[in-house]
């Protein structure tokens, strides 16, 4: 089953890099499902300095229409703190074998405790995407310009050295 997620209308390529000022809104998911079919829908960083982070959690989605399913953690976009390199932020769908009951989650779960407390031990990954994201320092940017800089003394003691002729032998 291919699922597609789209932020402002834009289809994510897996691996793709995202900023998070362009995925703070909820995206749109789509796939082919069976109507009869209840699924899990989950979003989680598992790049988080703490350990992995939920970021949207929807269980029984009867078919595909997601707005019809049970909401337990609502979509927040991705925030990596600053230095902590890049993350990877991956969606999960899959086939649940039954309804699942609502309960508390936390956002700092490990996904291994996540599939033990609603009960998805047995249940197929259906279908995965995932795109990353950064949050850059200003003092890194400012470094490599730094660097680039070359005062004019330094062009014009280059150029005599290129130009000055040697005498003969």
């Amino acid at each position: 089953m291919n699922m597609k997620v789209l932020y402002n209308n834009k289809e994510i390529i897996n691996g793709q890099f995202i900023s998070p000022q362009n995925s703070q809104s909820k995206p749109i998911v789509n796939y082919l499902a069976c109507s009869n079919t209840l699924y899990t829908l989950i979003m989680h960083d598992p790049d988080a300095p703490s350990g992995n982070h939920l970021h949207w959690i929807v269980i029984n989605i009867p078919g595909n229409n997601i707005n019809d399913g049970n909401t337990l953690l609502q979509y927040i976009g991705p925030s990596p703190p600053n230095g902590s390199g890049t993350h990877k932020y991956i969606f999960l769908l899959i086939e649940q074998r039954e309804k699942k009951y609502l309960q508390p989650i936390q956002r700092a779960m490990s996904m291994d405790n996540l599939f033990a407390k609603l009960n998805l031990k047995d249940s197929a990954v259906i279908s995965r995407v995932y795109f990353t994201s950064s949050n850059q320092t200003a003092g890194k940017k400012r470094n490599r310009t730094r660097s680039k800089s070359v005062s004019k003394k330094q062009k014009t003691i280059n150029l005599k050295k290129r130009t000055k002729k040697r005498a003969p032998i």
